[in-house]
C-alpha cells in the first residue's frame, strides 16, 4: 500500500470487491450520475465541495443500496476475516454515559432489548443539507441505513434530523424486541426440551427451556445420580438459591452442529471453562440440528457423552 492514494485503496480494497456501482470517492460526474440526489443545484446543497485530503474522512458518496451492501458485507465478514472484523468492532474508549463507547471510527450505541444488552454499532455523516446514518446489530444480524437531503439548511433542522432520530427510535423501540420474541420463539421450537442417555449403565439427562432472559436455560442436569447444577452452583449460591447456566452461541462448529458455552448467572464471561474435565470445560455443549434447523441431540463435549432429545 506504500505510495499508493487512499482513492486508490478505496476503490480497489471497497468498491471493486463489492461491486458499488453507484459510489464514489470524490464528487462523480453529473452525466454519469444522473440518480444524484442534488437539492436546488450543486452549489447550494454543496453537492460538488471537494473534500481534498479530508475526503476519506466523509467526502464520498454512494446510493442506499451500496451503503447497504457495504453493511451487509460487514456482518457476513466478507472482506476480513470474522477475528478481524470482532477486532475493528471493538470499542477503543468508554465514555462518561456508560451506555456509549467510542470505536474506529464506530460510534457505538448500547440499549436494552427485553433485560438483556444489545450493541449498535452506528456511524453518521453530515454535510449542509445531507445526512446519513448506518447501524449494524451483529446480535441480531441485521441493519438499516438511512439518506437524507433537505431542500435548506432549516428543514434539515428541522425534518431531516428527525427522520434520522424517529427511524432509528422504531427500530430499536418495535423491530429489535419483535425480533427479540421471534428469536425467542424459534430458539424454544429447536432447542428446549429434555435430552437422556443411557451410556454403559449411566443415566445422564439434560432439561433445556427458553425463558425471558437471554440464552438457554438449563433447568436440570443430572449425571449417573448426581446433580451437576447443584455441585457448579455450590460455591456461587446459598442455600435454596437456584443456580442459573445460560448457553449462549460459540459458532464453534459448522453444517448441522451449533455450538453453546455456558455461562453462569451474571458472572458471565469471566467463568468460562472454571470447571473443567478432561481439559475441557464442562459448559461446552453441541447439538445436532436436522435440515429443517431442529436439535435432535446434544453432546457434553467434557463429559464425551450424546443425549437424544426426548
Amino acid at each position: 500500500m506504500k505510495g499508493e492514494s487512499f482513492e486508490t485503496l478505496f476503490t480497489r480494497s471497497l468498491l471493486g470487491p463489492l461491486k458499488l456501482n453507484r459510489s464514489s470517492y470524490s464528487v462523480p460526474p453529473t452525466v454519469k450520475w444522473p440518480f444524484g440526489v442534488i437539492p436546488e443545484d450543486a452549489k447550494t446543497s454543496r453537492w460538488a465541495d471537494e473534500f481534498d485530503a479530508f475526503s476519506p474522512a466523509g467526502g464520498n458518496y454512494m446510493s442506499l443500496k451500496d451503503l447497504s451492501t457495504v453493511g451487509r458485507s460487514i456482518l457476513r465478514s466478507d472482506l476480513l476475516s470474522k477475528a478481524q472484523t470482532r477486532r475493528w468492532m471493538k470499542p477503543k474508549s468508554l465514555l462518561a454515559d456508560m451506555t456509549k463507547a467510542v470505536g474506529m471510527p464506530w460510534e457505538i450505541e448500547r440499549i436494552y432489548v427485553d433485560g438483556r444488552t444489545v450493541d449498535l454499532y452506528t456511524k453518521d455523516g453530515d454535510w449542509h443539507m445531507y445526512d446519513s446514518r448506518l447501524v449494524l446489530v451483529p446480535d441480531f444480524d441485521i441493519g438499516f441505513c438511512i439518506l437524507t437531503a433537505s431542500d435548506s439548511a432549516t428543514v434539515k433542522r428541522e425534518a431531516g434530523l428527525k427522520v434520522l432520530s424517529i427511524v432509528s427510535d422504531e427500530i430499536q423501540e418495535v423491530v429489535l424486541p419483535a425480533l427479540e420474541s421471534i428469536a425467542k420463539r424459534k430458539a424454544e421450537r429447536a432447542f428446549a426440551g429434555s435430552y437422556a442417555s443411557n451410556s454403559d449403565g449411566v443415566s445422564h439427562s439434560i432439561v433445556v427451556d427458553v425463558d425471558a432472559q437471554p440464552g438457554l436455560k438449563v433447568t436440570e442436569w443430572v449425571y449417573n445420580g448426581t446433580d451437576v447444577l447443584g455441585e457448579l452452583g455450590r460455591p456461587w449460591t446459598s442455600r435454596n438459591q437456584v443456580f442459573d447456566l445460560r448457553l449462549q452461541s460459540n459458532e464453534l462448529y459448522g453444517g448441522k452442529m451449533v455450538g453453546f458455552t455456558g455461562v453462569f448467572g451474571k458472572a458471565a464471561w469471566e467463568t468460562v471453562d472454571l470447571y473443567r474435565y478432561g481439559n475441557i470445560g464442562v459448559e461446552q455443549f453441541a447439538f445436532e440440528v436436522d435440515n429443517s434447523g431442529v436439535a435432535v441431540s446434544v453432546r457434553s463435549v467434557a463429559l464425551r457423552d450424546t443425549l437424544k432429545r426426548s
